[in-house]
């Protein structure tokens, strides 16, 4: 029997550990953040760039190093170090930074304090890949071969931690107790190759070094302080968001961080630091669901997407509803509410009228067979890719297809008691808009939330409060919290009138789509305002800047790269930089496809986490595949790998090009089920092979013209990770929704063709 191999096994942890930490430490800053989109895009740019700077210094530090198993074995303790001080210092943050409870972290301080955060382990990740490569000495392997098995066992390893954690690690344990079982993992793993070290001395040290690292981790795992370092950062978070509320208990679901806190005998819950609901709130339970339900004549079946914890279900059922159909995403968030409920409440939700669907709202929309009389979506604003989805012209157009001819649609947006600047106009118009290409019927209440009522019937929507009124008390509804006099203070004519003509005469260039988000990216021009004067107006310029002017960058791009080449010509220099081009415009085509896969598997499907854990398992298991299967073809020293290296640039240039059309044509193939599922899959793994195959293609080539091994892995490394860095910080926070998902594909295949470009100008040259 084969014996395993302990190096492969130590890059196959790190890999496994390394995205645990990430997404790990990602959710700790989602919470802080609030779940800002934007938030989202810094963190992976600031994971991923200090990972290129790490790895191009490691692949210059380790020529120096004559013994480099030592050091990568005293690398890791580093590594393993770093990932309890970071989350202890993100649950502190918004106390360093001196912020108020409940407001936003301003733009600046917020990027400042991610890349401080996420600086020190990334750096370590990268820098500790070429001492793995230089590590592992299998003679029967050529140099590029070792450097992809290195990236073959962590990509794998990736796989399998990222799918761990998805679907079971995150929803059993504590963030500091997963990391707790990989830091064991790995200093298990380290008996096995301290005895390959050689000199006597150095095995000693390093033996004792682990020695003194086993000893902390066995007190730490005896005395049972990994929890009590969870609860005590836990409360420290607290304390930055809400210090004024008692805190009852934290937990972690699949979609994020959950934590309940009373005060007096109100319950609130947080979702990622930020206010999801709190109960039992009768008043504004009554405002709501009164006000809604009074606009339809004959609401008999209801459908409420999201927000049914705070008490509007009991509210709603007052009315005449013969049926009420209630969707929540988080079944987590319904078993944790279910523990504070007041009685009346809980049984509002065991009621024979009411029937709760776990399921993604927007899945349950596209798989319903019902037709409701009334729909409404009690969901936050449009602040991410996800939330976007519900406010978009395709799914207005899924949702008028299971409303009656005479139902009513509702749906609301935060915004200004009085005032309708040009910021709080483009984000209002943006939905308006949207509803307006479905629905010929809309109105638009004013006030702190902007409340959009649209119908396909001119026989519906009105805003004469006497007859609102009158249904309201024709309905006999008792309550102290709501009066029939409550519409004439919300429905006022003159400003009625004045919101209804103000947005609807803000003319945008497009509507509101799932190929183009734009109503999140007018989220964050709002963020970016009411966050303070830092960073104010940034985003609000790139909206105006045509789509055009985001590609006329690459023509200097274009320039510099041909001006470097002749300068460079007939040298090794011209050939390692244009293959470092192409692993960067690799790496940036990677994780920019990754992200426009993930936005339209959950346009399409859903939201559904499981799914998504595994679209990003398959696209990472393709990177492993796709570097296996060229790590073969180097055994065949007969390729040209420059042509090879043009051969998959093409690849991924068509392949970029050609990803709407692809989309597009297997999301009409409905009709066969899950056969459409494995197309997309199919589509997914393709992704991470093609982007996957470079890895050792470009390290050979560049060996082949004088890069000394470690360096080669390092540059290699470096670069695909700056690429990366890339696509994540633009693609989904910039690209996707201002150019759309076509044109960010068009992006993407443009850097590549730049790299053809280099390429087969070194070729013509030779």
């Amino acid at each position: 029997m084969k014996k395993v191999n302990p190096f492969l096994t130590a890059f196959f942890i790190l890999g496994a550990y390394s995205i645990t930490t990430q997404v790990l430490l990602i959710r700790e800053l989602l919470v802080i953040f609030f779940g800002n989109e934007l938030c989202l895009g810094i963190i992976f740019t600031a994971w991923l760039f200090p990972i290129f700077f790490g790895a191009v210094l490691g692949g210059k530090v380790v020529n120096r190093v004559s013994k480099t198993l030592p050091v990568f074995i005293l690398l890791q303790h580093i590594l393993i170090i770093l990932p309890i001080i970071q989350i202890i210092f993100i649950r502190s943050l918004r106390l360093f930074l001196s912020t108020p409870p409940g407001e936003y972290i301003a733009f600046f301080p917020m990027v400042g304090s991610i890349f401080l955060v996420l600086f020190p382990f990334s750096f370590f990740i990268g820098f500790i890949f070429p001492f793995a490569v230089s590590s592992y000495t299998e003679t029967q392997k050529t140099p590029a071969q070792r450097v992809s098995a290195v990236y073959i066992y962590e990509a794998l390893g990736s796989t399998l931690g990222g799918t761990a954690l998805t679907f079971y690690l995150i929803s059993h344990y504590y963030p500091v107790v997963i990391i707790a079982f990989f830091i064991f993992l790995i200093l298990a793993n380290h008996l096995f190759l301290i005895p390959k070290i050689s000199e006597k001395f150095l095995r000693y040290f390093v033996f004792g070094v682990w020695g003194i690292a086993a000893l902390i981790f066995v007190t730490l795992s005896y005395s049972n302080l990994w929890k009590q370092i969870e609860l005590i950062t836990i409360l420290k978070r607290w304390q930055s968001i809400s210090p004024q509320i008692e805190f009852i208990e934290s937990v972690n679901s699949p979609y994020q961080n959950l934590a309940i806190g009373k005060r007096i005998d109100q319950y609130s819950i947080y979702g990622n630091g930020q206010i999801l609901t709190s109960f039992p709130d009768p008043h504004q339970s009554a405002l709501k669901a009164h006000f809604i339900l009074c606009e339809h004549p004959h609401p008999d079946k209801v459908l409420l997407i999201g927000g049914g914890i705070s008490g509007i279900i009991k509210e709603i059922l007052k009315h005449p509803v013969k049926t009420l159909h209630y969707v929540e995403l988080d079944s987590t968030l319904i078993k944790i509410a279910e523990k504070y409920l007041p009685d009346e409440d809980k049984k509002s939700w065991h009621h024979p009228r009411v029937k709760i669907f776990v399921s993604d709202g927007r899945y349950y929309i596209k798989k319903c067979s019902e037709q409701y009389d009334l729909i409404i979506l009690n969901l936050p604003d449009p602040s991410t890719a996800m939330l976007n989805r519900f406010y978009t012209l395709n799914f207005f157009k899924e949702i008028a297809k299971v409303l009656k001819p005479d139902g009513l649609l509702v749906t609301n947006l935060t915004s200004s008691e009085n005032f309708v600047g040009e910021e709080i106009g483009q984000y209002a118009a943006s939905v308006y808009h949207s509803l307006a290409s479905v629905f010929p019927h809309i109105l638009v209440t004013p006030g702190e939330n902007l409340y959009f009522f649209a119908s396909p019937s001119s026989q519906i929507i009105t805003s004469d409060t006497d007859v609102l009124a009158a249904r309201f008390v024709n309905r006999k509804i008792v309550t102290p919290y709501f009066s029939p006099y409550h519409f004439q203070l919300f429905l006022l004519p003159e400003r009625v009138a004045f919101i209804n003509k103000a947005i609807k005469n803000i003319h945008l260039p497009y509507s509101n789509t799932d190929e183009r988000p734009i109503s999140y990216f007018y989220n964050l021009i709002l963020w970016d305002r009411f966050t303070g004067k830092e960073g104010k107006g940034i985003f609000s310029i790139l909206s105006k800047i045509p789509p055009h002017g985001y590609f006329s960058p690459l023509i200097f791009l274009i320039l510099f790269g041909f001006l470097y080449l002749v300068r460079n010509k007939n040298t090794p220099s011209q050939i390692v930089f244009s293959s470092l081009y192409s692993i960067f415009a690799a790496g940036f085509a990677a994780m920019g496809i990754e992200i426009i896969l993930l936005f339209s598997y959950q346009n399409h499907f859903g939201y559904l986490y499981q799914k998504i854990g595994i679209i990003v398992a398959l696209f990472m298991g393709g990177l492993a595949l796709g570097a296996q299967m060229l790590s073969q073809m180097l055994k065949r020293p007969r390729y040209h790998w420059q042509k090879f290296l043009l051969g998959t640039e093409i690849a991924i240039t068509v392949f970029s090009l050609s990803l709407p059309f692809l989309l597009s044509l297997i999301f009409q193939w409905d009709k066969f089920g899950g056969i459409t599922e494995a197309f997309f899959m199919a589509i997914v793994l393709s992704a991470g092979v093609l982007t996957g195959a470079e890895f050792p293609l470009v390290n050979e080539i560049l060996i082949q013209h004088g890069v000394p091994l470690g360096r080669s892995a390092g540059k290699v490394d470096g670069w695909d990770h700056l690429g990366a860095a890339g696509g994540g910080a633009l693609t989904g926070t910039l690209l996707v929704p201002l150019l759309g998902t076509t044109q960010s594909c068009w992006f993407i295949a443009a850097l590549n063709a730049i790299a053809c470009l280099f390429i087969i100008h070194g070729l013509i040259k030779k």
